[in-house]
């Protein structure tokens, strides 16, 4: 039996219907299991609960063997991880799949990447063995201006003239299905990235050319950038912590490519062009 946090988010229902599909044994924290039958397949136990409350924790790991734990974006994050890792070390759990940050650090100045650090560090120190997934930027994010593509052609970011290595959340939970059903994972730290690292205004040239529209990309400065974000109704330690991203992405320190993808599941990652392909009715 595989437990799965942060079941109903980009990366966990990809997940879920994988490991659903290789005939996996899956069981999913939820907070509200009702809304969360409409989402997961069938095949899926649902167990009550967040990573805010531990024993609702131990009860879901009750019986299980794997533990894939996915921390949803928090300003006490590392608190819940640590809950969680707690309770995975308790239950004697064989094997933590955790998703993590490019570049996480826990001397870092940026938030995310921080608080990554010190959950990677948290995990090393419980005994449990572990693989860490560190993420660059989710395409899946891009969904997020459909709006302004729709309505204006324009993709509004602070980043500059940097590159991202942008990856489909199809290709996390694909590693991070095969790191839960196959040997040989254990104590590794993935690079998980696009195949190609692409400019902001690269990014544009291609919804372009697959949208067959004008798609522009206008760089935003950071304070007008956050400020729209808390106007939106961010909580500011949120907008505050993306915007540390974003300076990591105009700093140049997202634009790494690895080919972990590949190596773990034997075939190469999504690209943007497949994403945007794939999701095109959404931009139009």
């Amino acid at each position: 039996m595989i437990l799965v946090t942060g079941a109903t988010g980009k990366v966990g229902t990809d997940l879920v219907e994988q490991l659903v599909g290789d005939g996996q044994a899956v069981r999913a924290l939820v907070r509200d299991p009702q809304k969360a039958a409409k989402i997961l397949p069938a095949q899926v136990e649902l167990a009550r609960g967040d990573l805010a409350d531990a024993e609702s924790i131990e009860e879901a790991l009750a019986g299980t063997e794997k533990i894939f734990l996915l921390c949803p974006p928090s300003d006490h994050m590392l608190d819940l991880e640590r809950t969680a890792i707690a309770a995975a070390q308790a239950a004697a759990v064989k094997h933590l799949v955790k998703l993590s940050v490019l570049g996480a650090d826990s001397s870092s100045r940026s938030f995310f990447l921080r608080e990554h650090g010190h959950a990677e560090k948290a995990v090393r120190d419980s005994g449990i063995p572990f693989t860490f997934l560190r993420c660059n930027f989710f395409m899946q994010n891009f969904l997020g201006m459909a709006a302004s593509i729709k309505s204006r052609g324009a993709m509004y970011q602070p980043a500059g003239e940097a590159a991202a290595s942008h990856i489909d959340t199809a290709d996390i939970a694909a590693v991070a299905s095969a790191t839960l059903t196959r040997p040989g994972h254990e104590g590794q730290a993935y690079t998980l990235t696009g195949p190609q690292a692409l400019t902001m205004a690269q990014v544009a040239d291609i919804f372009s050319r697959v949208l067959n529209k004008s798609v522009k990309y206008i760089d935003v400065p950071r304070d007008p950038a956050k400020q729209s974000m808390l106007a939106s109704g961010m909580p500011e330690w949120q907008a505050e912590a993306i915007s540390q991203l974003m300076d990591d992405f105009r700093a140049g320190k997202m634009q790494q490519v690895s080919d972990d993808v590949r190596r773990v599941t034997g075939r190469p990652p999504r690209t943007l062009e497949q994403f945007v392909q794939k999701n095109r009715a959404a931009f139009l």
